[in-house]
C-alpha cells in the first residue's frame, strides 16, 4: 500500500506498507523514493499503482491549484522485492 500524507494540494513524502493479509498487521515503511526531490515525491503525492506488461508503475498527482486544467502525472516504474520498494526519477520514460 502507498499513501501520500495530508497537505493539501502541496507535494509530501509518501510511505508504504507490507503485509502478508489485508486484514493482517502492517508494517509501514519510510519513503520508498530516490533522486532529486525523494522527499518531497519530485513535486507530486501518490495517486495510484497499476501493473503494465508485468510492471508496477506509480501514478503521482502534480497539482497546480491556480490552474487546475495543466495539473499532470508523473508515471514512474517501481522496484519490488520481498519488503523493499523503491521508486526513482526519471526524467525520461525509459519503456518496459
Amino acid at each position: 500500500m502507498v499513501t501520500s500524507g495530508c497537505t493539501g494540494w502541496l507535494p509530501n513524502s509518501i510511505l508504504y506498507a507490507v503485509s502478508d493479509n489485508m486484514m493482517g498487521r502492517w508494517k509501514l515503511i519510510d519513503n520508498p523514493c530516490s533522486g532529486k526531490d525523494y522527499r518531497k515525491t519530485f513535486g507530486g503525492q501518490s495517486a495510484f499503482a497499476f501493473c503494465a506488461n508485468g510492471h508496477w508503475m506509480l501514478a503521482l498527482d502534480h497539482w497546480n491549484p491556480q490552474n487546475l486544467r495543466v495539473s499532470g502525472y508523473s508515471i514512474l516504474p517501481v522496484e519490488l522485492d520481498k519488503d523493499y520498494m523503491n521508486v526513482a526519477w526519471q526524467d525520461e520514460f525509459q519503456g518496459l
